[in-house]
């Protein structure tokens, strides 16, 4: 699946992006909270400011209320300065007339503005408001409960409100400062943070660079390295192991093979040399013939096998599973045997069966190449022994035993190797060195498993288990 285009970029850059990014988000998540709640304050005084006059007036008109004029006009005086007066007053009626204002008040806060009171209703304020010129105020309007004269009347009541107006601008300015300035210096220490902390990487992919494939079974010390590195490391080194052993592995294949193919090939040429030496009868020629024959076909079925196992290993080996019983192949694969297994005065028994579920002609490849070990293997007067029975929960296993001379323990883990020389008396009976090669990449297409049981002197047991088909 292609990675998106983010995927793709440099971890430093996105690295740093994400921390720059995360910072941000901070940054403005605080900065906000900060002006939220300071403008949220500012409110609050105001609301309380703006209560408190008007139960002030409210107040003074229910205890005097032939003393309103002069205490009206202290109280909404008009300063001196663009923004020293803090407040304004009205008084009107209960038909809506104008009483008393404060200087100007009517040019620029007519009655409409002021909220709705009922006569009974309580006190009610207002939203803030920004009036021509900038100036900012906040509302606020009640009904007087006076007895008399003065019974009827509403009071309403304006704040000025610009400098706290003037205050949160400011503020708000000085977050966008702080933050912007902020941003780009944490971009700037986030690239060095990321580019200092991402050095170890660096380090390690030149420390692998260095590396040949002599120095691949030498893993690398975890140890030197920071943990967050240990994962990789670990990767690497199963990966250069594994790596080695394949390295190994196909030197000693080459090496083996071309072993293998030299005998025919001298055999070959030796023969032709020897047949062209001087003319020859008609029998003579014959003869030769059919040596080389016996040649020819030792090398092609040597490419055969080797074909079976690139495919195997490949994946591209067919497997044509079916269910059958496994007595009959065993009856058949010893039949072909049996006259060699008599000439070397070797007997074959066939013990127990079972149904198995597995690609017939790959079965009996894999009972043609044990049989082939097992009478090769076998002295005179011994005994080969093909078993099926049914294992543990139901899983199929097949066995070939032999009373020959046994393979040394320390020797076991290299008997599926290619061309392995386990022990040179023992003669493989595909004349390849390829037989138990087959056999073990033949059960892994089965995925099943094979394990081989020996004792010296005393012979040799290969044990085949097929899986429970699901």
């Amino acid at each position: 699946m292609p990675k998106s285009g983010f995927g793709k970029a440099s971890l430093a850059v996105k690295l740093t992006a994400s921390y720059v990014i995360a910072s941000a988000l901070v940054l403005i998540g605080s900065s906000g909270t900060l002006y939220w709640m300071l403008s949220r304050n500012l409110g609050k005084v105001e609301q309380r400011l703006l209560s408190e006059k008007i139960d002030f007036f409210l107040e003074d008109q229910s205890s005097e209320p032939d003393e309103t004029v002069e205490l009206f006009n202290q109280l909404s005086a008009v300063s001196t300065g663009r923004w020293a007066q803090h407040y304004w007053v009205r008084i009107l009626d209960k038909t809506g007339r104008t009483l008393l204002e404060s200087r100007a008040m009517g040019a620029w806060l007519p009655p409409e503005l002021f909220p709705v009171v009922q006569p009974t209703g309580v006190p009610r304020t207002g939203k803030r408001m920004v009036l021509q010129g900038g100036r900012v105020v906040r509302l606020g309007a009640a009904w007087s409960t006076a007895k008399g004269p003065q019974q009827g009347r509403e009071i309403q009541v304006a704040l000025d409100c610009s400098r706290d107006a003037a205050l949160l601008n400011d503020y708000w300015a000085g977050l966008v400062l702080v933050v912007g300035l902020s941003l780009v210096a944490l971009a700037g220490l986030g690239v060095l943070i990321v580019r200092r902390g991402l050095k170890p990487l660096d380090d390690l992919g030149r420390e692998i660079k260095a590396l040949n494939e002599e120095r691949l079974n030498h893993p690398l010390d975890r140890r030197d390295w920071p943990v967050e590195t240990h994962a990789v490391i670990e990767g690497f080194n199963d990966l250069s192991g594994r790596l080695h052993a394949s390295f190994r592995r196909l030197s000693q294949f080459s090496a083996d093979l071309a072993h293998e193919l030299r005998t025919p090939i001298h055999n070959l040429r030796l023969q032709a040399d020897v047949i062209l030496a001087r003319p020859r009868e008609a029998e003579e020629y014959r003869l030769a013939l059919e040596n080389a024959l016996e040649e020819y076909a030792r090398l092609t079925q040597m490419t055969e096998n080797l074909l079976f196992l690139a495919r195997a290993e490949n994946g591209k080996q067919s497997v044509s599973m079916a269910e059958f019983g496994v007595r009959r192949h065993l009856e058949a694969a010893a039949g072909r045997f049996k006259a060699l297994a008599s000439g070397k005065g070797v007997a074959i028994e066939i013990l127990g069966d079972a149904q198995v579920t597995a690609d017939p002609n790959l079965f009996q490849l894999i009972l043609e190449n044990l049989l082939a070990n097992a009478c090769a293997h076998t002295p005179a007067g011994g005994n080969v022994t093909l078993e099926a029975r049914t294992g543990p929960r139901g899983a199929i296993q097949v066995s070939v035993a032999d009373t020959g001379t046994g393979i040394p323990p320390p020797l076991l883990d290299q008997v599926f190797d290619r061309f392995s020389r386990v022990d040179p008396a023992r003669v493989r009976g595909d004349g390849s060195g390829l037989g138990l090669s087959l056999v073990k990449a033949a059960m892994d297409l089965h995925q099943g498993q094979v394990k081989i049981e020996s004792d010296i002197g005393n012979g040799t047991k290969v044990i085949l288990q097929f899986p429970v088909p699901s």
